[in-house]
Formats: structure tokens, sequence, C-alpha cells
């Protein structure tokens, strides 16, 4: 009975430390969820590259394909932090997630028409079928397209779409006069004759950022610290490459058809920064007319500086 006690102890024991190791191990790694953007390239060359290795770190890239389950992922703690759009972001600080932007990301979004609706400029949109999505950054940058032409948005017809695929097809049957996408479903849509209207970056804002749980924030500043430095290089790694060096990244990380490699709209990258205060404003603002979050929600608690320096 000493001996089956003792093997069970040590059974135990040995469980016990293994689930430490274990823990300790996961909390080594800096997770992040992203799903298929444009903001997704310098990590996924960051990763494919080494550069995470070699600057200390472990990250795991956790691709999702729904914006909602990344969402969830990040409530519940099973990612340490996420690409994500500034809409998105202020309507879960203001609902109790504590979560803080430790940089701006690079989303690609254009109001894109379709082939057969006969529309050429932003001007024409008035009293026309625009496929969106309620509440989130594809409704925030219509609105914003259509106020820079003078048209309320309430002056059009709005068809609530939340999947992006689904508006993709309903632009190119004719379903909807006009749409708006992240990449690379703006290149497939222009290859089959959409005509783009409108971009985030010529409105002059910027929609996406990275984001950590506060906690974390805490757990993990030196992991954080480095996975910025590797961001930096990758993005010296894309101004001194051509995109054939990362077609492949394209390809699989980014989704993107081989064929549209190198005609995927990209952003400028920079060096990591911080989202401008103009861009958190208007944001806020527009969530503040709409009644999703409170009057008195203070913007000014979203960005934690201490990784980038203003």
């Amino acid at each position: 009975m000493k001996k089956y006690l003792a093997g069970i102890l040590f059974l135990s024991l040995s469980l016990t430390l293994n689930g430490c190791m274990s823990k300790n191990k996961k909390d080594d790694t800096l997770i992040i969820g992203v799903m298929s953007s444009a903001d997704l390239l310098p990590y996924s060359i960051a990763q494919q590259n080494g550069l995470f290795e070699k600057n200390g770190i472990k990250v795991k890239i956790q691709k999702f394909y729904s914006a909602n389950d990344r969402d969830a992922a990040l409530q519940t703690g099973n990612i340490d932090g996420s690409i994500i759009d500034l809409t998105g972001t202020i309507l879960q600080k203001a609902n109790g997630i504590d979560l803080q932007i430790t940089s701006k990301e690079y989303g690609v979004f254009h109001i894109l028409a379709g082939k057969n609706s006969g529309i050429q400029t932003l001007q024409e949109l008035k009293n026309r079928k625009i496929a969106s999505s309620k509440n989130t950054v594809i409704d925030f940058i219509t609105d914003l397209a259509l106020e820079s032409v003078g048209i309320n948005p309430s002056e059009i017809h709005r068809q609530e779409i939340n999947k992006i695929p689904i508006r993709l097809e309903m632009l190119q049957n004719g379903q909807t006069d006009a749409t708006g996408l992240p990449e690379p479903f703006i290149s497939i849509a222009l290859q089959n004759g959409a005509t783009s209207l409108a971009n985030i970056q010529d409105l002059g804002y910027n929609a996406t950022c990275m984001v950590f749980r506060t906690s974390i924030i805490s757990e993990k500043q030196q992991q954080i610290q480095a996975m910025y430095k590797a961001y930096n290089e990758a993005v010296e790694f894309i101004h001194s490459s051509t995109r054939a060096e990362y077609k492949n990244i394209l390809t699989k990380d980014l989704s993107v058809p081989e064929n549209l490699t190198e005609r995927i709209f990209l952003p400028d990258y920079e060096f990591a920064s911080l989202p401008t205060g103009k861009d958190i404003n208007i944001t806020t603002k527009w969530l503040k007319e709409k009644n999703l979050i409170p009057e008195n929600f203070e913007s000014d608690v979203l960005v934690n500086n201490q990784f980038i320096e203003p």
C-alpha cells in the first residue's frame, strides 16, 4: 500500500510539475490573433524570416476567419493581443474589456462600385444601394467617404450584409451598387471590373491598430518590446525587397490569389508608431453619435505608449 501511495504521489507531483512547465512555456509565448489583411504582412515576414527568434521571443500568430471569433478569443484570454479596427477596440473598451492600443496598423479598405452600376464617383452614390456591415469599420468608412463629398449617410439605401465574401458576390452579381471591402477582396473586385471610389488612406485616416489586454502588457513587457523590434526589421525587409521575395506570404497568410500578388494594394509600411489623436477622436465621435458608447467615454485611456516613442 505504501508503495502504491508513493507511486500515486510521484505521479501527481510529476503531472503538477509538467503542468507548471507547460503553463510557463505558454506564458513565455506571445499569442496574437489576426485575420487575413494587409496589417498582417510585417508580422508574417518576421515569423518566416526568424526575426522574432532573433530578438529572443516566441510569437504565435493565430489566424481567425471571423472578427467575432477573434474578439471572443481576446475577451476570454485565449490570445494576448490582436490586430483589430479602432471601432471594435473602442466598443470593447467601453464595454469593460480591459485592453490598450500599443501601435497603429495598416488596414486597407476601399469603397467600390459594381461593374454594371454605372457609378464612377462617390457623388453618384446618392440614393443608391450600398452593402455594409452595421456598426463596423466598413460602416464607419462608408460614412466618412459619403460625408467627404457632402452626402448625408441617410441618403443611401444601406443593405446589412456582415460577411465580406457575400458582399463581394453581391457587388459582382449586381445585387448592390457599391460596398466597402478590405484586401484581398478589393483586388478581386477590381479584376472583375469594379471601380474604386475611395480608400481609407486617401480620406486621410487610419482605421486599425494592435491591442493587448492590460494584464498582458504588465506580464509580457519584454516580449512586446522585442516584438516591435522584430516588426521594424520586417518593415526594413519590405522596403528593400521585391514582392516576389515574399509572394508566398501574400498567398499563404494574406489569402491573395497568386495572379494578384503584384497588383494587391499594400500600404506604405512605416516603423511601429502610435495612432493619431485624430483617428481615435473621429472614431469615438462616430460611435457616440450612433449611441454605441456612453457620451462620457474618455478616449485618452486607450493608448499605451510605453513601447513606442510618440
